[in-house]
């Protein structure tokens, strides 16, 4: 097959692909490639309609200048939600769960906030990297996204809530034996309670307090049968955040 032959043939393909990426078709891209013009990597990637919609998600949760925060926030929640938390709740459970229980406490706006999105981090890594001994420090993971957007009353509760864990554990003699064997787990990997140096840095946090309350909200957050409005709940919260150029 010629140069010019092979160039024509790919364009039409990838005009096809982004046609059909907007209509969400993957059974027509699989119909569209050309196998015989040798893009056989492209084939294969399409031909399969997970792969071909994990693909169309990815790129589009990672298209800033097309999708805005909320946005983004709300299509990696439809998208990752559904994956284990790691004790009998899924990642949008939790969250959800954490968020509802702060308004019920009365927390303002920005703090709702907080709680809804602090394991956002875990919507950005593998989810059974703790299982494997490692730290992947969610925490600062999603707070380095997060920061980008909203202001530090809505980010950092959630980047100190791991802190809040070791704080707590080291202040609060009765706390260790509430947590959960998985929380347990991660405490080691975490560094362990607080030292009286460490407790001290801790409280000359701007956030600590409130990370202390959104730690408590976090520990009950994992109730399988519990009833929580849906996400769509908490947009204005969420939007509330927001820094005025991200807006």
């Amino acid at each position: 097959m010629s140069v010019n032959l092979i160039t024509a043939s790919l364009r039409v393909s990838i005009g096809l692909i982004q046609f059909c990426a907007g209509m969400g078709s993957p059974t027509i891209i699989y119909e569209a490639i050309p196998v015989q013009s040798g893009y056989s990597a492209l084939y294969k990637l399409f031909a399969d309609p997970d792969k071909f919609n994990a693909k169309k998600a990815k790129n589009a949760m990672s298209n800033n200048k097309t999708l805005d925060a909320v946005a983004e926030i709300f299509a990696r929640f439809a998208h990752y939600g559904n994956l284990e938390y790691g004790e009998s709740v899924t990642q949008r459970q939790h969250a959800l769960q954490t968020a509802c229980l702060a308004e019920d406490q009365g927390a303002g706006s920005l703090l709702i906030a907080a709680t809804l999105l602090h394991d956002f981090g875990h919507l950005l890594h593998d989810e059974d990297i703790a299982d494997r001994g490692i730290d992947a420090v969610h925490e600062e993971l999603g707070a380095q996204y997060l920061e980008r957007y909203f202001v530090p009353a809505v980010v950092e509760p959630g980047r100190l809530h791991v802190q809040a864990k070791r704080y707590l554990c080291a202040v609060d003699p009765a706390y260790f034996s509430t947590l959960s064997p998985s929380s347990v787990q991660s405490l080691a990997l975490q560094g362990g309670p607080f030292d009286p140096a460490g407790v001290a840095a801790f409280e000359a946090l701007p956030h600590w307090q409130a990370a202390v309350d959104l730690r408590r909200w976090d520990d009950l957050g994992k109730d399988p049968h519990m009833t929580t409005p849906p996400l769509e709940h908490y947009r204005p919260h969420i939007t509330a955040g927001l820094k005025t150029d991200a807006s």
